[in-house]
């Protein structure tokens, strides 16, 4: 009683509606419009998103706090080296420009193993051409705001010195152009990663790549360098004088040409910059997405009948769904708002979402007699078709409103969810009151027999009963009216009008005469069953190796400038992870030779550049004691070792308390390091460093954290995608609950929770098999397919269980002809709008394409094969009703004849 109450209520409410908005069809016309227009203007000026991490690293998460800490110890404006010739990696904070120079065998491979000769880029004509790069990378000169500015303008200054800090690897490539003897300067390398000048070693690992050892390990010869050049950045001139000089800095090595070189540049924007580029590529193709779902619309929307046919109603859809996503945008931006490019997949999800509510209303309005008043229609139609579409609105706000809520711990998650949340609200009601009024003004041109193409009376030359009239092609270029009716008393549909003008869409007699019985019959069933099988099969087979990587190369441009950094970094350097700091933030007995053992015990299985350690060699060099006092300790490193040239930058690794008496005291320290790595997935490997580190970390006295700016976007951002998978499963709890209110038959709710949820784990598997991991983007699709199923499976499940008096055979038959056509059309015109992101040259739209194609081919399998074969084998049962209720008819008609007292009256209600 319940749910009939609460489903009467609400089709009651939607009937006033429908009255309503039929009484004032020109306003509900106009408001939509006007709306759009206002807030749409206001897109003349937007923002995009130039931060990636606030989109794209976990808001919560311990690496922040280890950020903030190691900055507190060690400040970013700090006098001293930059970061960015500290770390290394895509995520490095500050402004700088990076070059990667691949040096090309004498062969011509860029990746050949160097014969005995060839040393790569530590041969002397190789440094002479790479600084010649360099110096012509240093000399450009940048005009901005009528001042010409050099890299001595805008580079990043040494505290020490004053001057522009500069990477390590130019003054080596400048020894080696030095040197006469290249075997003399071999000789010198003591690590396998370090080259030598005197006594001492650079730490070159994230700046030599593909580096090759002789049988003593020293350095022999290496593929690859890179230089980096760190700018200042802070104030608003600095910024622009930065930015020009990036932007100059790409084009320069982009139009430089040096024999036996390969020259990549990256800059601190490249990035931001990329991801800007895949939203902007994708505007053409969505004008052809545009396209081809506008053919599809009006090819959906006609019929043989010239009168009734709704050919301009499938373009007033699509304005309908235009202005709904103008309207978004324009609050979305005066909301201070800023777009990124993971909102290109929102116009499809507006569209998966308003072409089904559509069709229903469309189909709803077909079923409807022609001679009936246009507001009685129109109030039909709100009654009939708005309430399962209603709950579909509502399972969207709530998948994507949990989605938006502070339970998700990503940025790009929220926002992309807030942003379908405000399109799908507006959506809905630019559907009731937009596209509602056009209904009207259609049914009033249907009224008066107008063609429903060229709007020009239509002649009705051709009656009713003339069987060569419908054997005969009705085209839309005949001003003639062709009125079908249907005869055949024995195949007329349960639920349908007198007229059963709908009967005759294509899309209806093909589901009728071929899908529904194939479907159904009892020989193709097994088959069916087993086709669902296979489907299970290797949906669990992706499952099990679907992965959780936090990789932004799926947001980029195919020919992005970062993509291509990137590859050949991971040819020369993937065998390091990253740079990582590590921070001391007590003071320790560095004097004592257990610190100095525990401190070489954490860092004795990294490629490492440590302070202490080559403080340590300073003393053996030096004949002196290892095990000295804490005076002597100090006076040594602050005295003739941090104020020796070659070691003064490991004074910025330092952290002294001169207040401290009798002598200064060491309050903090770090050390860099470097894992070796095999794993090409630098977000796997880093994540895994990370949780070693952090295990030693709490496992040891030495009181430590590690960071590394790479940190910030790989921790705990598997946990946060996983958390995002979570979201679905609440919104089934919801559906579940929701549909029972409105469902008068609770096993309805059943069917199209396990058709949601079989849609849901077979997308999620064949995206594995398709090659698309659980990442930012397809975590936000999968929380789409969720609502998109459920709308189309929901209607034909209720369908089905509305049914009385036939079997369950018949009834799944009747469901897919009073229901089916809708959700087919509305399936394959969001099918057919997705085709053209295939050939948009960019990861971020191709994994689109391929999470919407999914969804879209796995829910046109449910609702066409696997949910009527599901409702034929399974309860409710349709032939107990109706024996039941025979029975009741029955004993109903015999109290009639036992309380008669007129004869003839009894008997002529036994007859009847």
């Amino acid at each position: 009683m319940l749910r009939q109450a609460v489903r009467a209520g609400l089709r009651g409410c939607l009937r006033r509606l429908g009255l309503f908005v039929s009484k004032h069809p020109v306003f509900f016309l106009a408001t939509p419009v006007l709306l759009s227009a206002l807030l749409g203007s206001s897109l003349s000026r937007y923002e995009l998103e130039d931060v990636p991490e606030s989109l794209f690293a976990p808001e919560h998460s311990l690496a922040r706090l280890e950020r903030g800490f190691a900055h507190s110890i060690f400040p970013e404006n700090r006098s001293g080296t930059p970061a960015a010739l500290l770390f290394d990696g895509p995520h490095v904070p500050g402004r700088y420009g990076r070059l990667l120079v691949a040096a090309v065998s004498a062969r011509g491979r860029a990746h050949g193993s160097p014969s005995r000769f060839d040393r790569g880029v530590l041969g002397v004509a190789v440094a002479r051409a790479v600084l010649r790069v360099h110096g012509a990378l240093v000399d450009m000169r940048v005009p901005v705001h009528g001042f010409n500015y050099t890299y001595a303008h805008v580079c990043a200054r040494n505290g020490a010195s004053g001057r522009c800090a500069q990477d390590p690897a130019i003054g080596m490539l400048k020894k080696e152009v030095a040197a006469d003897d290249s075997e003399v300067a071999g000789g010198r390398r003591r690590s396998t990663l370090a080259t030598s000048s005197s006594s001492h070693a650079f730490f070159l690992g994230p700046r030599l790549g593909g580096v090759s050892l002789d049988s003593q390990g020293r350095v022999r010869s290496a593929r690859a360098v890179r230089i980096t050049y760190p700018l200042r950045s802070g104030e608003k001139a600095e910024n622009l004088a930065a930015d020009a000089w990036e932007d100059a800095f790409c084009r320069t090595i982009e139009g430089l040409r040096e024999p036996g070189l390969r020259l990549y540049p990256l800059t601190s924007s490249s990035l931001r910059q990329d991801l800007e580029l895949s939203g902007s590529l994708s505007v053409p193709y969505l004008a052809a997405c545009a396209a081809v779902l506008t053919v599809a619309l009006v090819l959906c929307c006609s019929m043989r009948d010239p009168v009734r046919t709704k050919p301009w109603l499938g373009l007033l859809g699509l304005l309908t769904f235009v202005l709904s996503s103008l309207t978004t945008a324009g609050i979305l931006n005066l909301s201070a708002g800023r777009f990124n490019s993971t909102l290109v997949g929102l116009p499809f999800i507006v569209i998966g979402h308003g072409i089904h509510g559509m069709f229903e209303m469309l189909w709803a309005w077909r079923k409807t007699k022609e001679e009936e008043p246009v507001r009685e229609r129109l109030s039909t139609v709100y009654a009939d078709a708005l309430v399962t579409y209603t709950l579909t609105t509502l399972t969207y706000l709530v998948t994507f409103g949990l989605a938006a809520s502070p339970f998700s711990n990503l940025g790009v998650i929220k926002v992309f969810s807030r942003a379908v949340c405000l399109a799908v609200v507006f959506n809905y009601l630019y559907l009731l009151c937009f596209f509602g009024s056009c209904l009207v003004f259609s049914g009033y041109l249907e009224r008066k027999a107008y063609h429903g193409l060229y709007c020009f009376k239509v002649v009705p030359s051709i009656h009713e009963g003339d069987e060569d009239a419908e054997a005969s092609p009705s085209g839309w270029c005949y001003p003639t009216s062709r009125f079908y009716r249907h005869h055949d008393n024995n195949r007329h549909t349960p639920g349908a009008s007198a007229s059963d003008v709908h009967n005759f869409h294509v899309l209806v007699w093909f589901l009728r005469e071929f899908v529904a019985r194939w479907v159904t019959n009892t020989y193709v069933r097994p088959f069916m069953v087993l086709l669902y099988l296979i489907y299970v099969s290797f949906a669990m087979m992706g499952c099990l190796q679907t992965e959780l990587p936090c990789d932004l190369s799926v947001l980029l441009p195919v020919k992005s400038q970062t993509l291509r950094y990137r590859a050949v970094h991971r040819t020369f350097f993937g065998s390091l992870t990253p740079i990582i700091g590590l921070y001391v933030y007590e003071p320790l007995a560095y004097w004592n030779e257990s610190v100095r053992a525990e401190i070489g015990d954490i860092t004795g299985g990294y490629v490492h550049l440590s302070w202490l350690e080559e403080f340590t060699l300073f003393l053996d060099h030096h004949n002196d004691s290892v095990n000295v006092s804490k005076e002597h300790f100090l006076r040594s490193l602050l005295g003739p070792f941090l104020h020796a040239p070659d070691y003064a930058r490991f004074a910025d690794d330092l952290v002294l308390n001169h207040s401290a008496r009798p002598s200064p005291e060491i309050k903090a320290s770090r050390i860099f390091l470097a894992a070796r790595t095999t794993n090409r997935s630098n977000a796997s490997s880093l994540q895994a460093l990370l949780e070693t580190l952090r295990l030693l970390s709490v496992s040891t006295d030495l009181h430590f954290i590690a960071y590394s700016p790479s940190f910030i976007f790989v921790d705990r951002c598997a946990a946060s995608l996983s958390g995002a998978l979570a979201i679905p499963c609440v919104s089934f709890v919801f559906l579940l609950v929701l549909s029972a209110l409105v469902v008068v038959e609770p096993l309805g709710n059943a069917w199209v929770i396990v058709c949601v949820a079989s849609v849901e784990f077979g997308t999620i598997g064949y995206l594995t098999l398709w090659g698309v991991d659980l990442d930012y983007v397809s975590v936000l699709c999968l929380n789409f397919a969720l609502s998109y199923a459920a709308g189309h499976c929901s209607t034909i499940a209720f369908a089905f269980v509305s049914g009385r008096e036939l079997t369950r055979t018949r009834w799944t038959q009747l469901a897919l002809e009073l229901q089916g056509a809708p959700a087919v059309q509305s399936l394959l015109c969001f099918t057919i709008a997705v085709l053209p992101l295939a050939f948009v040259p960019s990861n971020l739209t191709y994994t689109m394409f391929r999470c919407y194609l999914a969804v879209g081919l796995s829910t046109i399998l449910h609702v066409i094969v696997i949910l009527p074969v599901m409702l034929t084998f399974f309860p409710p049962s349709k032939k107990a009703r109706q024996q039941k209720k025979r029975q009741e008819q029955h004993e109903e008609i015999e109290c009639v004849e036992l309380h008669c007292e007129n004869r003839v009256m009894a008997d002529q209600v036994t007859a009847v």
